[in-house]
């Protein structure tokens, strides 16, 4: 349940509220659109919920195992607007850097969709002449979006954008704690937000970084009531042997930035900020095993900002602050959904009362759900893997330069078998 629970928080949304007519050009015709809209719009079986990503998810609806792209009139007709595209250089018809990348990173995702190990699993080698077809002409469409590494610098700072705005909040109210805030010193290295990974070499948010399968980076930062000294002397006191509980009003944030593919076929990471979710803890139950044995997790305020595009086309920060009824950033694709939109199943039906119990923000704390540090998954998971007496070792939260903190993610996808398939595929084009 909790996996469904994550899969169709990400990306349910009403037919009337999305529309995937003119993502990229006012025209609905354009051939950016088109192509957007062949690759990435999906409809529920029952025709009562239109599925699409440009104002409320951040990924494309492609999931482990999807055939969308690989079967039918989905195959034909992917293939159809990827040569037109290609034929006629539709990476010439906008030039607007924001557009291209927002444009590659979809087709980025795509390509891995349909990225595996030839013959790793049974079903698919049937799929394989499709996928073949699907991947060589993304490939050179990624290239040909593909910004230098000055152009991706030069992409403008959102999350700096959304605070000189001045449209939100700067600090949260326990007052009324619906209200959106932004924190002004996120980022700061001497603010009261400390940013922490593990001395592993690992990706801080490792279920996250692999839910979007390394295509963004994601920083994690803690906040405890009594400012930064406190802190940072918390994060030194976690260790092998302990774990103390930090108190009431204490904040955890993880921010989701961008990465893209730039000329050289190389991983960049980008200043585009696509997601800011913070918790803030507002109660906290001595208990570390209270919602076994109470059902008392405590209270947990969930504020969060989901990038959308058509704001952020528009030359605005495009930082959208969501409402408790909104469309939380989910988990990403997983496996075995693609059934959902498949309209030959029976069971693509979902209840409306189910649908709507999905899309309320407060799902975070379905799987982040325990008192205090013990829902801090990014901690709490290396001390119970070495309480476990497990073969991981407990890797302690230390603060590194944001360089290094990005390039754990990067790392980790180099070493990725689609990554590699797209490299040698960009490589190759002359």
């Amino acid at each position: 349940m909790r996996a469904l629970f994550f899969a169709f928080s990400l990306f349910v949304c009403a037919a009337t509220t999305c529309s995937a007519e003119n993502t990229y050009d006012p025209s609905p015709e354009h051939l950016w659109n088109r192509l957007h809209r062949t690759l990435f719009a999906r409809t529920f079986a029952d025709g009562h919920l239109e599925i699409h990503t440009e104002l409320h998810t951040l990924d494309p609806l492609l999931f482990y195992n999807s055939r969308v792209l690989l079967e039918g009139d989905g195959h034909k007709n992917a293939l159809a607007i990827l040569d037109e595209f290609l034929t006629a250089h539709g990476e010439s018809l906008i030039h607007d850097p924001a557009k291209r990348v927002m444009l590659q990173r979809d087709l980025w995702a795509a390509f891995d969709s349909a990225a595996w190990v030839a013959d790793d699993w049974v079903h698919k080698n049937r799929h394989e002449p499709a996928a073949i077809a699907i991947r060589t002409r993304l490939a050179r469409i990624i290239k040909q979006l593909a910004l230098n590494e000055k152009e991706i610098q030069a992409l403008p700072d959102n999350f700096r954008a959304a605070l000189n705005s001045k449209e939100f909040q700067a600090a949260y109210d326990p007052a009324h704690p619906e209200q959106p805030f932004l924190p002004p010193d996120l980022f700061d290295e001497n603010g009261t937000w400390v940013r922490y990974n593990e001395n592993s070499g690992r990706p801080i948010a490792k279920s996250h970084v692999e839910a979007v399968d390394g295509r963004a980076v994601f920083f994690s930062f803690i906040r405890l009531p009594e400012g930064r000294e406190a802190t940072r002397a918390y994060l030194h006191s976690v260790n092998n042997k302990t774990l103390p509980q930090f108190p009431p009003g204490t904040m955890v944030a993880l921010v989701r930035r961008a990465l893209v593919v730039d000329d050289q076929a190389k991983i960049r990471v980008s200043p585009l900020t696509e997601s800011v979710q913070i918790r803030v803890y507002r109660t906290i139950s001595a208990n570390p095993n209270a919602v076994k044995e109470e059902g008392n997790p405590g209270i947990q305020d969930v504020n969060e900002f989901m990038l959308n595009r058509s704001e952020f086309f528009a030359g605005k920060h495009g930082l959208k602050p969501l409402g408790p009824k909104e469309y939380p950033v989910g988990f990403g694709p997983l496996k075995p959904f693609d059934a959902m939109f498949n309209d030959k199943d029976p069971q693509a039906k979902l209840p409306t009362t189910f649908v709507n119990t999905l899309l309320a923000l407060r799902n975070c704390t379905s799987c982040h759900q325990q008192p205090g540090i013990y829902s801090v998954e990014t901690i709490a998971r290396g001390f119970r893997n070495h309480a476990s007496d497990s073969h991981e070792y407990f890797y302690s939260p230390v603060v590194y330069d944001f360089a290094v903190d990005a390039s754990y993610t990067v790392k980790w996808k180099y070493k990725q078998f689609d990554w590699g398939l797209l490299q040698g595929l960009m490589e190759g084009q002359k």
